[in-house]
């Protein structure tokens, strides 16, 4: 990472972009749907703990990845990080990624590819 891609006190960026698969809706979940600061934060890290974005019947869902070397260490470590940030957060949490889901249908009407 370069000093220009530093994006010091702020978590509305993608701190995981070198995940090339969602990192698209990652940065439009952080950039242009959620606008809480706490939740803000709470998924930005839970991004840099290498957790994932996956639609699953016009949903979607967070979802970690449990390798020492890209993600949590164990599942354990996981479970831990939901039960003290996602879970008492579930109600916002599932309302950004609601919106974004809508942002993005929205964006696809406009550009034609829905």
């Amino acid at each position: 990472m370069g000093i220009s891609d530093w994006h010091a006190h702020d978590w509305r960026w993608d701190p995981r972009s070198e995940l090339t698969l969602d990192h698209d809706v990652w940065e439009l979940l952080l950039t242009k749907v959620v606008d809480d600061e706490e939740i803000g934060w709470i998924l930005n890290g839970a991004r840099c703990a290498g957790c994932r974005l996956f639609l699953t019947d016009g949903h979607y869902r967070i979802e970690p990845t449990i390798d020492p070397k890209r993600g949590f260490d164990t599942k354990e470590d996981w479970e831990e990080f939901r039960r003290q940030w996602l879970l008492p957060n579930a109600g916002k949490i599932t309302a950004a990624l609601r919106k974004l889901e809508e942002t993005e249908r929205s964006l696809r009407l406009r550009l034609g590819t829905a």
